[in-house]
């Protein structure tokens, strides 16, 4: 799981060899009238990787 901005940047670096990548998004809608993204799941061919986009240090969501 990806919950750092260090981690999110080395697999950035890593899947840019790959000529594509798959992406899903999973959204979290409780108490509110707009979802917030919850989830990423990203897949190079090779290897899955889980990005938790509320988990970064910096509070950036």
């Amino acid at each position: 799981m990806i919950t750092t901005d260090d981690a999110l940047a080395s697999l950035c670096e890593a899947v840019r060899a790959f000529p594509a990548i798959a992406l899903d998004t999973e959204f979290v809608r409780t108490r509110t009238y707009y979802p917030q993204l919850g989830l990423i799941q990203l897949f190079d061919g090779e290897h899955l990787a889980l990005i938790d986009p509320l988990g970064s240090p910096t509070g950036h969501r």
